[in-house]
């Protein structure tokens, strides 16, 4: 026990000190998450522009819980790191009590929580805003819920419902939930349990159409987009993971899976993460650093390591097994750290925020005024501190279907009917000095008739190394790209 109480000490302290680290950076989207949140806090409901009615965001439980927060005084930008943080915490403790509940030798424990302790990526998500961290709890929860073996059909179904407000993959697990929630304990239990679960979320489709008029989210509209190349990116997602993290953390899950015949409560944390994985064939993924898709599911895989851990000790290969431990553990903490940009390391951590939409956001908010509008595609941090009205070109908080014309040809016009005071485009320059926009989106706006209606005002360079956010516009970008830097444009009457 008290190797046990060590281990989650150390995993603890490794934790903290890691997210300490990250504290600084920031992810645009969570931005995007608190403009919501601060409209719904001022009584003007779940929109991004007054008046305007857009489920741009893809987490109501979270949306809501900051406003509350900010309803209360608490600064919902300090307030969406904190409540991650906990809920990092939070997943640590009930990991360490998965662990100590599925396995009977020490090192199969230690290194499900070394393994989570030590995980940059985890870190990362555990402080960056978003609701990947709150996420996490509320699947690893209920992951204890259902393999606990005093599983309460009226608590599975909550943390369920909650579960399918806070991502909308989130039913999938839900009904998974459900489903070993009947086998396990009838079809009474699986019946209370569904019928939360169709509270939650029934009821939040009814006020999705009610108050949005659709039966999707625009952001789904936005991302997904299925094909045979979406279900190719999500497993080049996957395989990316495992080689960020060192090469073995898959390899050592799968090994540790097989033990589900003689260890029946793995058959949850293999559920779940085969679930996630057909998210990732859904959803291709995403471009942040950290791979926030797989952290949701990670507890679960790092409960699958230690099942290899564990196979190899009851099997008396106990030197095999610390080694395995000691590989898995140290390969993952040193590859996803070194994987990860340039780190700012200070005692102001905790205060310390660079990014050059920060620059933007507090030029933009100087120049303009609640009934002017923007047109840009970072839809975050720049709208959340200007006050301004905003038009988004890649449909995110902005109707997609008007934006795309119902997904046949980008509608460049529509954007521009509005007026926009200010238009924000990104570019790339070469090493050879030839400068082209980032994307197709940006040269058609451009290269619309509207547009001489603008002029330049001013440049803003992007930093290879200023912080995450910053570095994540070189990521998937040639070597030969040697500055990436936004432009704002006027209209000049």
């Amino acid at each position: 026990m008290k190797i046990q109480n060590l281990t989650l000490a150390s995993s603890l302290l490794a934790f903290l000190t890691l997210a300490y680290i990250f504290f600084p950076e920031s992810i645009d989207d969570a931005y995007i998450t608190l403009r919501f949140s601060k409209n719904l806090m001022l009584g003007n409901g779940p929109v991004f522009n007054v008046g305007e009615r857009v489920e741009g965001y893809s987490n109501f439980s979270w949306m809501v819980l900051l406003a509350a927060f900010g309803w209360a005084g608490v600064t919902m930008e300090m307030a969406m790191k904190y409540l991650s943080l906990i809920s990092g915490l939070c997943v640590l403790a009930l990991t360490w009590k998965l662990s100590s509940q599925y396995f009977k030798s020490i090192p199969a424990i230690v290194t499900s929580l070394a393994l989570l302790g030590t995980s940059a990526f985890f870190a990362v998500w555990a402080v960056d805003g978003l609701e990947t961290m709150f996420y996490t709890m509320l699947l690893t929860l209920l992951v204890y819920l259902l393999t606990s073996g005093k599983s309460n059909p009226l608590l599975v179904g909550i943390i369920a419902g909650l579960i399918a407000l806070t991502r909308p993959e989130g039913i999938m697990f839900a009904l998974i939930a459900v489903s070993f929630l009947t086998f396990r304990k009838g079809y009474l239990s699986g019946l209370k349990a569904l019928a939360l679960v169709a509270l939650f979320a029934g009821g939040y489709e009814v006020f999705r159409y009610y108050y949005f008029g659709q039966l999707v989210s625009n952001t789904a509209l936005a991302k997904v987009h299925m094909g045979a190349d979406t279900v190719a990116d999500g497993l080049h997602y996957l395989l990316a993971y495992n080689e960020g993290s060192g090469y073995l953390l898959l390899p050592a899950a799968l090994i540790g899976a097989i033990a589900a015949k003689k260890n029946p409560h793995l058959l949850v944390p293999i559920s779940f993460v085969l679930a996630q994985i057909f998210f990732l064939m859904v959803s291709g993924g995403d471009f942040m650093h950290a791979y926030r898709f797989i952290i949701p599911v990670m507890p679960c895989l790092v409960l699958l390591c230690a099942s290899c851990v564990e196979i190899l000790y009851a099997k008396m290969l106990r030197n095999i097994a610390l080694l395995t431990l000691a590989l898995i553990v140290t390969s993952q903490a040193y590859f996803q750290y070194a994987s990860l940009p340039e780190k700012h390391i200070g005692w102001d951590n905790l205060t310390f925020r660079s990014s050059t939409l920060f620059t933007i956001a507090n030029f933009l908010s100087q120049q303009s005024d609640r009934n002017d509008w923007i047109l840009l595609s970072e839809a975050g941090i720049i709208p959340f501190y200007v006050d301004a009205k905003i038009m988004d070109y890649i449909g995110l908080v902005t109707s997609y279907n008007a934006v795309t014309n119902f997904n046949t040809v980008f509608n460049s016009n529509y954007l521009y009917a509005v007026h926009p005071k200010f238009l924000l485009i990104s570019s790339v320059e070469t090493s050879d000095g030839k400068i082209y926009t980032r994307n197709n989106l940006e040269a058609t706006l451009l290269g619309n008739p509207n547009f001489s209606q603008y002029k330049f005002v001013r440049n803003f360079n992007v930093s290879k190394d200023a912080s995450f956010l910053d570095a994540i516009y070189y990521k998937n970008l040639s070597p030969d790209i040697k500055r990436v830097f936004f432009t704002v444009f006027e209209r000049k009457n």
